[in-house]
């Protein structure tokens, strides 16, 4: 994902001409959620300056900057002076369709839970593994959960939404760094939530999700987020479409073009792209490049 819209970070790739941070915010001020604590490493400026901008009306923003963080887990550890009471997480890389963040949060604020994850269901043990598994009760009550694992028992996965009490941040700055990618996971910690007693439960909490690590999994929530709106294109402010080209369920990002009365399907355009051929599949960043 280095080279896309020249190596913006995550949160900032546009989805139907809205950023995947924007997005968040989105649905977050939607839900009634008035102040939000948004964290930055890389190009951490430009996060901070994106997340003031594209705020909506009444959603107060603070920017908190973490430098060489070792997991998600350490950088909740970091903020517990900021988090006192039970707070949503929410990370960055993630587009979801219609996030339920007020089914998400009601176990944790009425006191039943310590924490709820946002899961939906997965079939697919390869594509399940990319997030985590999450094992359940027949009641939803969480027994335990697995960082990239696609291991039988379970059809759940997690969906990079939380809903947490304060207890939390205590098994975050207890936890060590894992064998896997060498870093305090939330999994790990969320374990250690559990192993303390606490009580977890799984929330199905959106339609649709994508976590957002390689090109093809933008050009999907960019047509998620296309059927979202109930339509078959989308073209962006400044975009550029030849008369005769043909747009079918195609996004073209503000900025792109369609140089010639060619066929653009199932595709996204990213800023810069421009295309003389017809594209079918694919997501295009520059000069016909496809990824």
């Amino acid at each position: 994902m280095a080279g896309l819209c020249g190596g913006l970070p995550k949160p900032l790739l546009p989805v139907c001409g809205r950023s995947l941070l924007g997005r968040e915010l989105d649905a977050l001020a939607a839900a009634g959620v008035r102040e939000l604590l948004v964290t930055a490493e890389h190009r951490a400026e430009e996060v901070a300056a994106a997340a003031r901008s594209a705020a909506p009306a009444g959603l107060r923003v603070e920017v908190e900057v973490l430098e060489a963080t070792e997991g998600i887990a350490d950088s909740l550890a970091r903020l517990a002076p900021r988090l006192p009471g039970p707070f949503l997480l929410w990370l960055g890389d993630i587009a979801a369709g219609a996030p339920d963040l007020a089914a998400l949060a009601a176990p944790v604020e009425r006191g039943e839970a310590g924490a709820a994850l946002a899961v939906a269901r997965e079939p697919d043990p390869a594509r399940r593994g990319r997030n985590f598994a999450v094992f359940t009760e027949a009641d939803g009550r969480v027994t335990r959960v697995a960082e990239k694992s696609a291991e039988p028992g379970t059809e759940w996965k997690g969906t990079g939404l939380y809903a947490f009490a304060p207890g939390i941040l205590f098994a975050c700055a207890g936890t060590e760094p894992s064998p896997l990618r060498g870093e305090r996971e939330l999994t790990d910690a969320i374990g250690r939530f559990l192993g303390r007693g606490a009580r977890a439960v799984a929330v199905p909490a959106t339609r649709w999700d994508v976590n957002v690590t390689a090109p093809e999994d933008l050009r999907e929530a960019a047509l998620r987020a296309l059927d979202d709106l109930g339509r078959d294109s989308w073209i962006g402010p400044g975009a550029e479409v030849h008369p005769g080209a043909r747009l079918r369920r195609a996004v073209v990002e503000a900025g792109a073009r369609v140089e010639a009365p060619v066929e653009v399907r199932d595709s996204v355009l990213l800023p810069g792209a421009s295309v003389r051929e017809t594209v079918t599949d694919r997501i295009v960043e520059s000069c016909g490049a496809g990824a």
